[in-house]
């Protein structure tokens, strides 16, 4: 990761995002998925590092469906 975090601020990191998003996971949760997200963040960061074309890139559609138009 490129900013360290302690598992602290991990820790209080995952609690408010599930509050957000109307989890309120307890901290025995947070705990035993601790492992993962950290795992989830390195392979993030990872995945930033690998240098794309842009004709690789993901394709962002503003707005509306991502279903091909009828032939």
């Amino acid at each position: 990761m490129p900013t360290q975090m302690s598992d602290d601020q991990l820790k209080q990191l995952m609690k408010q995002l599930s509050s957000v998003i109307g989890l309120n996971l307890t901290d025995d949760r947070i705990e035993r998925d601790l492992v993962a997200y950290k795992s989830q963040l390195a392979a993030i960061d990872r995945i930033k590092t690998v240098a794309l074309p842009v004709e690789a890139e993901p394709f962002r559609h503003a707005g509306g469906s991502r279903r091909l138009a009828p032939r």
